[in-house]
């Protein structure tokens, strides 16, 4: 039995040590504060009840154990007076990237492994040492795919047979 409580404690406390780099966005307040300042910031719109939110936060937390230059925020879309905040985000999980109030990147759509996610983690620094006064000018469009794209179906191509003129008639 007292074994059960110590690994209990211990993942307790292991889950509160990853989380401490992550700060969880609870009011307006809070996320004008984080946004408008002048460190980079990286955030994850998700929800409790959301799978593939469940499947992407341990990535989100070892991202932002090994960037220590960018705040990374958690804001619930469930929670009660973030409807401003979360008024454009239409799939859960987005992640977007935002430098001094304003977004800087394309937002990153659906679950990501960690190797995606920091792709697009490097991505974003390479567009703020380009221009680091005013990042935003520096965005290109991108067309956000899903992880795991299908395979395309190749076409069949049929050769169709060349029809023959009809024959001219000759009067006799």
């Amino acid at each position: 039995m007292n074994k059960r409580i110590v690994l209990m404690s211990v993942l307790i406390m292991s889950g509160s040590a990853l989380s401490a780099k992550v700060v969880t966005i609870s009011t307006a307040k809070d996320y004008n504060r984080h946004y408008n300042s002048d460190k980079p910031m990286i955030t994850m719109y998700s929800s409790d009840g959301c799978g593939p939110c469940k499947n992407m936060k341990p990535h989100f937390h070892e991202a932002a154990e090994a960037a220590t230059d960018m705040t990374f925020a958690v804001v619930d879309t469930a929670a009660k007076g973030l409807s401003g905040i979360v008024k454009g985000i239409r799939s859960l999980p987005t992640v977007i990237f935002s430098h001094k109030g304003k977004r800087v990147n394309q937002p990153v759509v659906g679950s990501r492994t960690r190797r995606q996610l920091d792709r697009h983690i490097n991505e974003f620094r390479t567009t703020m040492t380009k221009n680091p006064k005013n990042p935003a000018r520096t965005t290109r469009k991108r067309v956000i795919t899903s992880p795991n794209p299908r395979p395309q179906k190749k076409q069949k191509t049929t050769a169709q047979p060349v029809k023959k003129a009809p024959a001219k008639r000759t009067k006799k």
